[in-house]
């Protein structure tokens, strides 16, 4: 039987989430993990991690199905998109680019469809990919995390700000293997034991996986209460991909790009969404739901919005 990780002993920093967050009695950054708190995408890189201890277990060489199962997403994806109506260029409102969005979420489901047919992840399971000293240097191509991110955790703690990450990773592990030194909320897909994808238990309605921009928003809404419509605004969410989207309309948000012409950026853009340099954010305002972007966590915690939200919060905690 595939152990609770939630309340296993052995792992003190995952947490139980099957309760709403205590994020929201001041304030919380909010943060999505592939492409934000890493410098790309990980998916590729924990499914060739699995492939890598199936190997070394002797069950096989599962590196050229995996690669096949990324193909045919890749397939599935373009597909979608081509056979689409309306295209790209004519979805010019948010409410199109949304539905467009969650039309992905066959795809997705056929992907992880095919991984767990395959079996890649049969026998390793969360504990496994927890336990793991470094899946990302074990990986052929070892991904990093962004610049200034410890730091970003550390100044948010600091000021008494609670700091979560909520992404559509298949392994909540895989998660906090790679930020094992900061002790901050996972909200994530798990992998079990007999190689099932499954979503984070009592956050999403049935325990679905997490896979959309909806899914996302829905976590989020799930995890802060509800309260993310409150006028009193208490999330700065930080995201870098479509993924993203959804949860970044909905309160104070900073989109993580290296150039001002990434795909989100474009499709925000696109919609009528106005999304500013950090570097000309100003200071925090509860009642104004900004969009703004950065290049990295350092960019982002030296910038006036955030200084001026760990002065005020600072004052708030010492003020109690």
């Amino acid at each position: 039987m595939f152990p609770n990780t939630l309340f296993d002993p052995r792992f003190p920093r995952i947490r139980n989430f099957l309760n709403p967050l205590n994020l929201l009695t001041t304030m919380a950054f909010v943060v999505d993990f592939d492409g934000t708190v890493t410098t790309k995408d990980t998916i590729y890189e924990l499914g060739k991690y699995a492939s890598i201890i199936q190997r070394e277990r002797d069950r096989g060489d599962f590196e050229f199905s995996w690669e096949e199962i990324v193909s045919a997403y890749g397939t599935d994806y373009r597909a979608y998109v081509e056979a689409y109506v309306p295209c790209e260029s004519e979805r010019t409102s948010y409410a199109q680019e949304v539905e467009f969005l969650r039309g992905l979420s066959h795809v997705d489901a056929r992907s992880r469809q095919r991984v767990e047919d395959l079996g890649l992840f049969a026998g390793v399971g969360d504990l496994v990919l927890r336990d793991a000293t470094s899946p990302f240097t074990r990986s052929t191509k070892p991904v990093g995390i962004r610049r200034g991110f410890k730091e970003f955790v550390a100044a948010a703690k600091q000021a008494g700000i609670a700091v979560a990450v909520v992404s559509v990773n298949w392994s909540t592990a895989f998660i906090q293997a790679a930020i094992q030194d900061l002790d901050i909320e996972v909200i994530a897909n798990r992998v079990t034991e007999d190689g099932k994808i499954l979503g984070p238990p009592g956050i999403l309605e049935d325990g679905r996986v997490i896979s959309t921009s909806h899914d996302k928003r829905m976590a989020l809404e799930s995890i802060t209460a509800g309260r993310l419509d409150t006028p009193r605004r208490s999330l700065l969410y930080v995201g870098d991909s479509l993924t993203d989207l959804e949860c970044l309309c909905s309160c104070p948000g900073v989109v993580m790009a290296e150039e001002s012409n990434s795909s989100l950026l474009r499709a925000l853009s696109r919609v009528g969404k106005r999304v500013g340099p950090i570097g000309e954010s100003g200071a925090w305002d509860k009642d104004n739901a900004s969009l703004h972007w950065a290049r990295d966590f350092l960019e982002l915690l030296d910038s006036s919005l955030v200084q001026s939200l760990l002065l005020h919060e600072k004052a708030a905690s010492t003020s109690v």
